[in-house]
């Protein structure tokens, strides 16, 4: 058996005012960086882990100048603390007792698929590694079978289902993991990665109003998600040259007005382009961001020299890039103008 121990200590009064103060500090600047992961920057990550713990305490004689004079009969003491925090916390659905359990009813076969989707999840995860995609879908398949409500494997499964569509010839156009997307989605609303999942695919397709309206529902539901906000502005950034593109169709045809509209429409998506991108790159200077920035750049800024540092900074993060072959040749053209 356990036991509890309770300590009190009693502050007897003095003459003299006394007190002190504390603070309990943490800051991830102060931590060590998480291994095997990059910041861009030559270092590791270091996930955004804040604490401050601070109080202070003051005692004395009860004392008002003119009215009262407490010393050696009439003493106080008080303290005080305040406790903040600021973590990164993962966006990811967790098991709460069912109805029948919370009220002693474990009837329920609940062991063989929790089993079953443990080990499912840890070999898909040893199948990433080796990035056999064709046996990691078969492992999710099994993941699915055995947990259809869960939306953790729904979205994963929908995940290795859209990589398959976007590299595989004949592997579809994205309906099944699109199918699975949804189902994650309707199980637990507020999960960013299929939300974003099905904006990419609404994106393919351009859908543009619905992705955007997804991607609103992803950054909302994780706010830290630099991958959403990087797709988002991609999506952005494809829209603006699209718009421009009609403007400049309407203007051929004389329809100024229109023209002129569309121009100012272009703009403004343009610059919501810009806005994500930076916050998203100052989140995760990832190779797909500085992808975007460079595009962006070259595109909408006018910043040929910007755009050869942001490719350039691709290449860096990721020389084994699979656009390394278009990148360059980018790169070739603006530096010969």
């Amino acid at each position: 058996m356990g036991g509890g121990v309770l300590n009190i200590t009693m502050k007897s009064g003095t003459n003299q005012f006394h007190g002190s103060g504390f603070e309990y500090f943490v800051n991830e600047d102060l931590n060590a960086g998480e291994p095997y992961t990059n910041n861009g920057q030559g270092g590791n990550l270091r996930s955004r882990t804040r604490k401050n713990d601070f109080g202070y305490t003051v005692g004395g004689p009860v004392w008002i100048p003119k009215v009262y004079d407490g010393r050696n009969k009439s003493f106080f003491f008080v303290s005080w603390e305040e406790y903040r925090v600021s973590l990164n916390n993962a966006n990811d659905p967790h098991t709460v007792p069912t109805p029948a359990m919370r009220v002693g009813n474990f009837s329920a076969d609940i062991l063989p698929p929790a089993l079953g989707v443990v080990l499912a999840v840890a070999a898909a995860r040893t199948w990433t590694r080796n990035r056999d995609w064709q046996d990691e879908a078969t492992l999710w398949a099994a993941a699915v079978a055995f947990a259809p409500g869960s939306a953790r494997v729904q979205s994963e499964y929908g995940r290795i289902l859209m990589t398959r569509a976007e590299q595989e010839a004949g592997a579809g156009d994205g309906a099944d993991a699109q199918a699975h997307f949804a189902t994650a989605v309707q199980i637990y609303p507020s999960y960013s990665l299929p939300l974003d999942g099905l904006a990419m695919i609404d994106s393919v397709h351009e859908r543009f109003a619905e992705a955007n309206a997804l991607y609103g529902r992803a950054m909302q539901a994780w706010p830290g998600n630099f991958a959403s906000l990087t797709n988002w502005a991609s999506l952005l950034w494809d829209e603006a040259r699209r718009t421009g593109t009609r403007s400049a169709a309407l203007r051929k045809d004389g329809k100024i007005a229109e023209a002129d509209a569309l121009v100012r429409q272009a703009d403004a998506e343009f610059q919501q382009a810009v806005e994500k991108i930076d916050r998203a790159t100052a989140m995760m200077p990832s190779a797909q961001a500085h992808l975007v920035r460079a595009m962006i750049r070259d595109s909408y800024v006018g910043d040929p020299d910007g755009a050869i540092a942001e490719f350039e900074e691709v290449l860096r993060l990721a020389p084994n890039h699979p656009q390394r072959a278009a990148i360059e040749s980018e790169l070739q053209r603006l530096r010969s103008r």
